[in-house]
């Protein structure tokens, strides 16, 4: 650059500011600058002579102006929220076994995030989330249900108080679960995984249905059979992963076996949950909580039915990072310590094809990013 552009540049910057100081204009009001003109035009004056007579003057003024957009009609400048970016991971070749049905049963991931002032900082656990993992390749299962809650949505709620620090984290969290659910996929690459909706996953949905009624069940043109794009099953890539979504909470349930169903859950425990009227076996998630409780029940011709109701506890974080009835934040919104009653975990279920004997319960709980099941110890580290 010569110096004379250097000089007519700075000379231009400095009309520039000079104008937005006449203006009174603050640059933080300003949202982009669409337009700028920067020059002279002549004017025609008359100027009285000292005589009395009059004399006409030519003379150059500034003709400087600008045309802005200000913040409070741009509006923020967020990105649009975008189905997840594709992820692949290498399957596992380990085949399940045929002699019984295995299923891994994974509970409430919550996976979230706070944008706080040091960045992104999860309310899921990723030790669990990926000890969780190794421990499905492991089992070597035939089924793999996801209980619902998968992600936390605190943004999207429209229920609750929703703290600013939740503020553009939907697409941070939709990133992270279709991750977690490919490796999923992966460590169990011939079973069939089912995704329940839960309480939290719903949040989307009745986002868009109280803000943007116009917005729901809008697909791609052309393609009346596929997912709405901004479902969930739509923005995780479920159809990529091969993983089979259940909407619809609280009515949206699996089941395993004629006489096993699988939901994610309205009751706070297994022990109200065993007291509906249903003569059937449940797994829910829900509570955060790990437990199992049995029931005995008289059924036809005197016949007794056996019943067995699991709580599976939770793969989110205990420590008051995930919000809830008890949690609260600081000034700054950061969330504060609260151990919450809440235990990590997740339940692998043995059971013959058919309906009869109750299935097999093994409780596996996580702490502190470590499991012990059938001998061997899983640790986020062993990935």
């Amino acid at each position: 650059m010569t110096d004379f552009a250097r000089v007519a540049g700075a000379e231009r910057l400095g009309r520039i500011a000079a104008l937005l100081e006449r203006s009174g204009i603050p640059l933080e009001e300003i949202a982009r600058v669409d337009k700028v003109r920067v020059g002279d035009h002549e004017v025609a004056i008359k100027v009285r002579r000292d005589d009395g007579t009059d004399e006409v003057r030519v003379v150059r003024q500034a003709a400087d102006s600008l045309v802005l957009t200000p913040v409070w009609q741009a509006g923020p400048a967020w990105p649009v929220v975008q189905p997840a970016a594709p992820v692949r991971v290498p399957t596992s070749k380990a085949a399940p076994a045929d002699d019984c049905i295995t299923c891994v049963v994974l509970p409430d991931t919550q996976i979230g995030w706070w944008q706080l002032d040091d960045g992104l900082v999860p309310m899921h656990d990723p030790a669990a989330l990926a000890v969780a993992v190794e421990l499905v390749r492991r089992a070597r299962p035939h089924r793999v249900v996801i209980l619902g809650d998968l992600l936390d949505l605190g943004e999207a709620s429209t229920k609750w108080l929703t703290t600013p620090t939740f503020a553009r984290t939907i697409q941070a969290s939709l990133d992270t679960a279709h991750e977690w659910l490919a490796q999923v996929r992966a460590a169990a690459p011939v079973a069939r995984v089912d995704l329940i909706e839960g309480n939290h996953d719903r949040r989307l949905s009745t986002l868009i249905q109280s803000n943007a009624a116009a917005a729901f069940g809008l697909r791609r043109a052309q393609t009346p059979d596929s997912w709405p794009v901004l479902s969930l099953a739509n923005l995780l890539r479920l159809d990529e992963l091969g993983i089979d979504w259940h909407p619809g909470y609280p009515a949206s349930r699996v089941w395993l076996r004629d006489d096993v169903l699988v939901h994610h859950g309205t009751k706070v425990s297994s022990a109200k949950a065993s007291r509906d009227p249903v003569a059937v076996s449940t797994i829910q998630g829900h509570t955060h909580r790990m437990g199992a409780i049995t029931r005995t029940m008289l059924g036809r011709s005197a016949h007794p039915v056996h019943t067995i109701h699991v709580e599976c506890g939770t793969l989110a974080r205990i420590d008051g990072a995930v919000p809830s009835v008890h949690g609260s934040v600081d000034d700054g919104g950061r969330p504060v310590r609260q151990l919450e009653d809440w235990q990590q975990g997740l339940v692998v279920l043995e059971m013959a094809p058919e309906p009869g004997d109750l299935p097999t319960v093994e409780l596996v709980p996580i702490h502190d990013g470590r499991a012990r099941w059938r001998g061997r110890t899983y640790t986020a580290a062993n990935r």
